[in-house]
């Protein structure tokens, strides 16, 4: 019969370890091959038997590290490909003449894009479609893998969200307009966002705080700006949409405001129409050509 192992205090280094390799040894296992490969009784009951020696024999907390550690390669998997942007063999047009025809753009999770091209080439109504504000006429648009008219309005803020050129200021509160009185996004959310945008201490020198009734003149255009970065990234949206949102703005305005840009893009897809955006973030840059009569 075989001997279990027993747990001994002075090797616990070695056990947190080996419990970290085979959670890598997992994940692996699940990026190479498929989740289903995860599954299997085969693969579950050798992965149990040496989580079951490292445990001292115990089989139950075996089997339920085992659904751990799956659980968590299945959440990387779709975290991965959360903001997935694609265009496949897109054409739209406003009247006759289309915009966009059988244009593709295919962007991945965390990478950065700015779109290149003559007014009216259709950069911005690339942005229009990505935010599902105009079905295409033929072809797809999917964020994540899901087709962007599928996305229920109570996640789109989740999938993909704007920094406008010019804020649009609703009635309400500061805390209003960064929210939008969206009931998924908390006080403490908007207030963090406030604060990855660097406009926090602007509103918290505010007579009522985030409580304050928004009116014209109460912030500059640069804080303006950076309360339009809060707004969009208070839902943490995996797919960050930036227009030119750094005109007209001075020197040490523009910085601030690319700043609070570079916070907010970390870890998220990035498309942008801005070249200034491009020179301080980096990535790549796709040009849409217009089209000819």
């Amino acid at each position: 019969m075989r001997k279990s192992k027993t747990f001994r205090p002075d090797r616990i280094g070695s056990y947190f370890r080996m419990e970290w390799l085979l959670l890598a040894l997992v994940t692996a296992s699940g990026l190479i091959y498929n989740v289903g490969l995860l599954a299997t009784p085969w693969f579950e009951g050798r992965l149990a038997q040496c989580l079951a020696d490292i445990l001292g024999g115990n089989e139950t907390a075996a089997q339920m590290a085992v659904l751990v550690l799956v659980y968590i390669a299945v959440t990387l998997l779709v975290q991965v490909a959360r903001g997935d942007v694609a265009l496949s063999h897109v054409t739209f047009g406003y009247g006759e003449k289309p915009v966009l025809e059988d244009f593709s753009l295919t962007v991945k999770q965390g990478e950065q894009v700015t779109l290149v091209g003559r007014t009216g080439a259709g950069k911005s109504t690339v942005f229009r479609l990505l935010l599902g504000l105009y079905p295409p006429q033929s072809g797809t648009v999917t964020i994540g893998g899901v087709d962007v008219a599928a996305i229920p309005d109570g996640q789109r803020r989740t999938c993909i969200s704007c920094v406008e050129q010019h804020f649009s200021c609703g009635p309400g509160t500061v805390l209003e307009q960064i929210t939008l009185n969206d009931p998924q996004i908390t006080g403490e959310m908007a207030r963090n966002a406030a604060k990855l945008a660097g406009i926090d201490d602007a509103i918290q020198a505010l007579p009522e705080g985030y409580d304050t009734v928004c009116t014209d003149g109460m912030f500059s255009q640069g804080e303006w700006q950076l309360l339009s970065i809060a707004r969009a990234a208070a839902a943490d949206p995996a797919v960050l949409l930036l227009d030119e949102i750094t005109a007209n703005l001075d020197a040490e305005t523009e910085e601030r405001v690319l700043d609070a840009l570079r916070q907010a893009s970390r870890g998220r897809t990035v498309l942008s129409v801005s070249h200034r955006v491009y020179e301080s973030l980096g990535g790549r840059t796709v040009e849409i050509k217009p089209q000819t009569p």
